[in-house]
């Protein structure tokens, strides 16, 4: 172990009383700000360490939250207590329902948000919640006594104590920053690196690997063309993440348009010059964002790429340019929007760049976030190997609520795959492991159904409430909620509508259809194409009560069959999950299983038969192996 990095001090117990926290939390991206309202929440005494108190909850990247699978994620985190949701809302520049040819289980909600906004509003949260204590400085490495963690100390020696720590640094450790034949330390453009602490944790025997992320070159919107390039506008009905639907005004428009073969022929020609390319930094990056370089090396015979022109702020004039993320030179990336509908005479603000920057491998962590070598050591965010803000958010609150209930002796709070999209992504991360930057999906969850967005409040509210998460606030919302579906599902089963002649031309009328034989409401609600306003239309009654509470139950009756098959595949894995592996198996010496399945089951020590199976590489014949052994065993 190198003493520098390392500090086992005891002699400074002086200061203890006045740096003596319950928690500490390393960084104040998404993760940062999420894990300390949630230690805050269950009660725990908490300092939140930031290296800039101007930045809190930023968006470097696209100032966009929501999508297919996150808009689940930011659902169950709102459900849980955080905060990420309701800021998405409030700082929202447009608004749209996605996918909504398809069913409810994937349509999700995506909000362009003022990242100015945004930031202001969690700095004010953060500033206001009581047992938070707010801290400007870069923190340099661990402290360690008696082979435990037992705080920080900062870059100019200062040193706070805590029971557990959390760390949330983002891009930040061993960061890079890269564009063209430049290449500096930081954790995003203008912003320092954390060096060293990724050093001592590779000393403290975690796995270190290396990522890299891209952000696109900004511009002037008053330079920009709109009439070549096509209007988005966000939705006029009602609609919303978390709260009531209701009407979005003063909407921002986003604009579309396709690269060309003048634009992928300037990429090509100075491909060469791409710091990925050029090996100045790790190629391995999010596939579902890939930069223009990667779509001229990937899809070479291909020039219509779309991309997205998005306002960033109600309060500046840059806007973001989704899908052009490039690091090529400053001046042949201006070159390269030249040649785009729009943007001939466009003015670049801020050149795109690449950033690589050290995590640890997920597969460290335990099911509450801790990590394996130091069980009141916590990771959340892009220091677990995931990609988003909403990912970051979603593990900042569980990381930072695991950190609080580990101070006071409490019971951990455990998401599992049958629990929510939060719960897959942390089973995904800690068993499955990952080859690049992990983001979320409806493909990655089995029980998409009975997990939708729509339904979270009603999921994991109660878990919420008992862990005490929740504030008196979300507390009685969640009962009103829980009141309004109740009483719809009691009222609306005796509701029948029979075929006299008024109720045909009536049902004709508004677009439900014919009925030749007495029908129920519920009958109805499973027709395609009811929604909310053809109940409230035929059952007006409805009205008063809360359109969540109501819409969700709506749904849990459309698809009643589907969730009922997936409860009985859910009873089953639990059977599975009850089904403890020994702490001490020899998955090493075990010949009978595949050469595979002993490596990756003695890196990750699955503790039950549902895990094992979860774990990549393990095939059917394995758990078949190790099932008897079990069987034995017991």
């Amino acid at each position: 172990m190198k003493n520098i990095l390392i500090f086992k001090d005891k002699a400074v117990n002086h200061n203890r009383e006045m740096e003596n926290y319950d928690v500490i939390v390393v960084g104040a991206g998404h993760a940062g700000m999420e894990a300390s309202l949630a230690s805050c929440r269950i009660g725990a005494k908490t300092l939140l360490l930031t290296i800039n108190t101007d930045q809190m909850a930023y968006m470097p990247c696209n100032p966009a939250m929501g999508g297919p699978g996150k808009t689940q994620v930011l659902c169950e985190l709102h459900a849980l207590g955080g905060a990420s949701a309701i800021l998405s809302e409030e700082s929202a520049t447009s608004i749209r329902l996605l996918n909504r040819s398809k069913g409810p289980s994937v349509q999700s909600v995506r909000i362009q948000a003022d990242r100015h906004f945004y930031s202001l509003m969690a700095a004010k949260l953060i500033g206001e919640t009581k047992n938070l204590t707010l801290f400007q400085g870069m923190v340099s490495s661990l402290l360690i006594e008696d082979e435990k963690i037992v705080g920080v100390v900062l870059l100019d020696g200062r040193k706070f104590y805590s029971k557990t720590v959390v760390l949330s640094c983002g891009t930040y450790m061993s960061g890079k920053v890269h564009y063209a034949d430049t290449s500096t330390p930081g954790g995003r453009m203008g912003q320092p690196s954390v060096n060293g602490l990724s050093e001592q944790l590779k000393e403290l025997g975690l796995p270190i690997r290396r990522f890299n992320t891209g952000t696109t070159p900004r511009i002037d919107a008053k330079s920009i063309d709109y009439s070549e390039l096509a209007r988005q506008d966000g939705d006029t009905e009602p609609i919303a993440l978390v709260s009531e639907p209701r009407i979005f005004k003063d909407q921002l428009p986003s604009w579309l348009g396709h690269t060309n073969s003048n634009t992928m022929n300037v990429i090509k020609k100075y491909v060469h010059m791409a710091p990925s390319v050029k090996g100045m930094m790790v190629r391995t990056g999010p596939r579902s964002c890939p930069s223009l370089e990667e779509k001229a090396r990937w899809y070479a015979d291909r020039t219509e790429h779309l991309f997205f022109v998005e306002p960033e702020s109600r309060f500046t004039n840059e806007c973001y340019l989704q899908g052009l993320y490039m690091s090529i030179p400053p001046q042949y990336q201006l070159e390269a929007l030249k040649t785009l509908p729009g943007l001939s005479n466009v003015r670049m603000v801020k050149s795109g760049y690449a950033i690589d920057y050290d995590f640890v491998d997920p597969t460290e962590l335990n099911p509450d976030l801790s990590t394996k070598h130091y069980d009141n050591l916590f990771l959340a965010g892009q220091v677990d190997g995931t990609t988003g803000y909403d990912e970051a958010a979603a593990l900042g609150l569980v990381a930072g609520a695991n950190a609080a209930l580990k101070s006071m002796s409490l019971p951990p709070l455990i998401l599992g795959r049958m629990d929510g999209y939060i719960g897959v992504m942390i089973d995904d991360l800690a068993h499955k492991g990952i080859t690049e930057p992990y983001r979320i999906t409806p493909s990655h969850v089995e029980f998409r159904m009975s997990l939708r967005a729509d339904n979270a409040i009603f999921r994991l509210g109660p878990i919420a409430k008992k862990t005490g998460l929740l504030d008196p606030e979300r507390s009685a919302d969640l009962l009103k909620l829980e009141s309004d579906k109740a009483e719809f599902v009691r009222e609306s089963g005796g509701l029948v509508y029979y075929p006299d002649k008024d109720t045909k031309a009536w049902f004709q009328d508004i677009g439900i259809g014919d009925i030749n034989e007495p029908v129920k409401l519920s009958q109805l609600i499973r027709r395609p194409h009811f929604d909310y306003t053809k109940l409230i239309a035929v059952a007006p009654m409805f009205k008063s009560l809360s359109r969540r509470a109501v819409t969700s139950a709506m749904t849990d009756i459309a698809i009643e069959a589907y969730c009922q098959r997936e409860q009985t595949r859910m009873r089953d894995l639990e059977r599975w999950e009850k089904l403890s592996l020994p702490e001490d198996i020899d998955y090493a010496g075990n010949m009978f299983l595949s050469k595979l399945a002993r490596l990756r089951l003695a890196a990750i020590k699955p503790k039950t038969l549902g895990e094992a199976m979860r774990v990549d590489g393990v095939t059917p014949s394995d758990i078949q192996i190790l099932g008897q052994y079990v069987s034995r065993e017991t």
